[in-house]
């Protein structure tokens, strides 16, 4: 925790500093002056797991979806409406709704268009 008194000179900060978890007023302070210049300091340990998040492999041949879901994704590609592929699949409009919920996380998308185009451009033809 950080307590400080706002001063019109940063230096005079260090006069006010007290960190109730033990870390050193030093540190604090550099964390405020980064933040201050517009930075975003981060520990260590953060640093590393942001690091090695984007440092995991991806799997070359796509996402992984079900069956269903491709099939639905399909649909969905050439443009039918939820209720379209209701019909189509013989399903009913809340579980498309659910498969078209679970393809847009499972490809971390947003809307159809984005789905369709990151599942089959990285699927193999």
């Amino acid at each position: 925790m950080m307590i400080a008194r706002r001063f019109s000179k940063p230096w005079k900060w260090e006069r006010r500093v007290t960190s109730s978890n033990g870390q050193p007023a030093d540190e604090i302070l550099e964390a405020a002056r980064e933040v201050h210049r517009g930075g975003a300091p981060m520990s260590g340990y953060i640093a590393r797991r942001v690091v090695r998040s984007f440092a995991q492999p991806t799997h070359p041949e796509g996402p992984s979806l079900a069956p269903r879901e491709m099939e639905v994704l399909g649909l969905a590609a050439k443009g039918y409406i939820n209720k379209e592929i209701a019909d189509k699949l013989g399903l009913t409009l809340e579980t498309v709704r659910w498969y078209i919920k679970s393809i847009y996380e499972k490809l971390h998308v947003r809307t159809r268009t984005e789905a369709a185009m990151k599942f089959f451009r990285t699927r193999p033809d």
